[in-house]
């Protein structure tokens, strides 16, 4: 469970910068953008607020339990997955903070932000993949 604080820590930050951010953000926030970066589907602010962070303690719950329940069956897997998990709930996050970002009037692009997101989460299974491949041992030898 201790590996499971940071990502918790870092979520209740979101959520007090989200929160903080609220009043200031317009009442119609762009959540979808056209290969143009012009936004072209719009959300009433609550939502946008109360919905996603909801969906990821929601998600990151669910993948938790199942995370744990395949542990007691295939230990060997234990640290993909929970690896897996660590990187989408915090790519999630990411995602969320650079919509808010972009709706408090942010200079960057969507699609920057998602290159750079996408960028930090490749880098991070790659990472995880790796620590992997050195705990496993040669099935040769």
């Amino acid at each position: 469970m201790v590996k499971y604080k940071y990502i918790l820590g870092i979520f209740f930050v979101c959520l007090l910068v989200t929160l903080c951010l609220y009043p200031y953000l317009p009442n119609e926030m762009a959540v979808h953008w056209d290969e143009n970066g012009g936004p072209n589907d719009f959300m009433s602010k609550q939502v946008v607020i109360a919905f996603i962070p909801f969906f990821l303690i929601f998600s990151h719950g669910l993948m938790y339990i199942i995370s744990h329940n395949i542990y007691k069956f295939n230990e060997g897997e234990h640290v993909i997955i929970s690896g897996f998990l660590k990187t989408i709930t915090l790519f999630m996050l990411f995602i969320h903070m650079l919509i808010l970002f972009i709706n408090f009037g942010s200079m960057i692009s969507f699609q920057t932000g998602l290159t750079i997101g996408i960028s930090m989460f490749l880098f991070m299974l790659s990472k995880l993949f790796k620590q992997v491949q050195s705990t496993e041992k040669d099935p040769i030898k």
